[in-house]
């Protein structure tokens, strides 16, 4: 794995090509529409532009080197989006890499917290909704979504609650103004029960208290010293 500066240095070095070069192409109409995740660029270009606008970019720096990738029958894939076009439009829609056969994680034997678990169904439906131009592309996704949920040992009257609460209001709830956090390795299901006690005690007697409780992950590899390789 690379340093954990790699990808802001990344960032920074792809912002100074896009100050010098791309701004430029755009000045020319050589380039109509332009953004970037990481290293993955999304393009509009003028037709005829491409192989101009790949050896611009590619001059730059001789450490560069980006190819290409048209739309094939009306379609891209960009990320975990799906491009087209219908009736003269630009559309997008969510894809999973692997279908329906996307492993989320075990609702039933997950090492997760059930909090994060199940709040995974938010997080999901959030980056659906993101990644759907329209609210009937979003809902046909939400069928999907279903079933990878479904597959993954979650119980279908919990998505369909999750998703009753998100289409009556899809706002982030606040963040409390939590006085303290405390964070523990999740080692098993019962900690979340025996610290839900222990903050009970603790409100019963300072009534302010306000905590947020945060779970992490217990790595296998901790148990075992780095000399027993």
């Amino acid at each position: 794995m690379g340093s954990s500066l790699s990808p802001l240095l990344s960032n920074l070095f792809l912002g100074i090509m896009e100050r010098n070069i791309v701004k430029k192409l755009k000045e020319t109409g050589h380039i109509l529409f332009w953004t970037r995740f990481a290293d993955d660029i999304l393009t509009v270009i003028q037709k005829g532009s491409r192989d101009l606008i790949l050896e611009k970019i590619n001059k730059w720096d001789h450490r560069l080197k980006f190819t290409s990738e048209e739309m094939t029958d009306n379609r891209l894939k960009f990320l975990d989006c799906q491009i087209f076009k219908k009736d003269g439009k630009i559309e997008f829609q969510k894809i999973w890499r692997n279908g329906l056969d996307t492993v989320l994680s075990n609702y039933r034997k997950s090492v997760i917290s059930k909090r994060y678990t199940e709040n995974n169904i938010f997080t999901q439906l959030h980056r659906t909704r993101d990644s759907c131009s329209s609210q009937e592309l979003f809902y046909k996704k939400v069928k999907e979504l279903k079933t990878i949920f479904k597959r993954n040992s979650y119980p279908e009257s919990l998505f369909d609650k999750k998703l009753e609460i998100f289409e009556k209001d899809d706002e982030k709830p606040p963040r409390p103004d939590f006085h303290h956090t405390i964070t523990l390795d999740y080692t098993s299901p019962n900690i979340e029960k025996h610290i839900r006690g222990l903050v009970r005690i603790m409100k019963k007697y300072v009534p302010d208290f306000s905590v947020n409780i945060a779970y992490r992950t217990f790595k296998v590899q901790q148990l075992y010293s780095g000399s027993a390789k």
